[in-house]
């Protein structure tokens, strides 16, 4: 067990405003990526979430499985390459207290970047902010190119305790720390050991209260990590 401790980021809503898949699918779209069929399945999902006609996880998974699809064939490495030229040209819009974050936990703590976003997005985000990893959903990708398919989600509760369970038996509880903001960041936020719930969802606020986990705003949130970690 190493003697650093575990940091564990959400992206979308936690450390950057809204969600990115759609301004970036729509770039794909204007440059000739992704179909514009595609583009409106995907606001279809938006739509029928914020309708409640759909639950988040369910919502979390078809739009992830719409995008998939509309990619399927499309070289992966020019996916990636569209990717950094969108998460760098967004760096701006992201939260200004993860670079903050960051600065502060590098000598203590070992950064992952978890999102439901496909491993494009999570590595493009990861290359910009130094940190020492990302987990994130992944498209599957066959002899360069995009298949269509999904190969692991990250969107919902249980796709991310899977995948951060083999971190904390490498890390271990003791000092470690997350942020999130929904539903989908429940299991995360119940397996560290300082909770922080940033910008939350009334959901998400809800069972902070129940839990004593910490509500913190994105202008705040260092203030309140620094106080949990002296």
């Amino acid at each position: 067990m190493t003697e650093r401790a575990l940091a564990l980021v959400d992206i979308d809503g936690t450390c950057y405003p809204g969600i990115m898949m759609l301004p970036f699918a729509e770039l794909q779209v204007q440059e000739g990526i992704l179909p514009a069929a595609a583009l409106e399945a995907m606001h279809v999902d938006l739509f029928r979430y914020q309708s409640k006609e759909w639950g988040y996880e369910l919502f979390a998974q078809q739009i992830l499985i719409d995008w998939a699809q509309g990619l399927e064939g499309r070289a992966y490495s020019d996916v990636l390459e569209q990717s950094r030229r969108f998460v760098q040209g967004q760096e701006e819009n992201f939260y200004p207290f993860l670079s903050v974050l960051t600065r502060k936990l590098e000598r203590t703590h070992d950064l992952y970047f978890i999102t439901g976003e496909p491993q494009y997005l999570g590595l493009a985000t990861h290359e910009l902010f130094p940190s020492t990893g990302f987990l994130s959903t992944v498209f599957e990708v066959e002899n360069g190119l995009l298949t269509g398919r999904v190969e692991r989600f990250l969107a919902q509760r249980e796709g991310k305790g899977l995948v951060i369970a083999p971190l904390l038996k490498k890390y271990g509880k003791r000092g470690s720390i997350a942020l999130g903001d929904t539903l989908g960041d429940v299991e995360m936020l119940e397996m560290v050991e300082n909770h922080f719930c940033v910008n939350p969802s009334v959901d998400l606020a809800k069972i902070a209260c129940e839990r004593s986990w910490t509500v913190a705003h994105s202008t705040n949130v260092i203030s309140l990590i620094e106080s949990s970690l002296k």
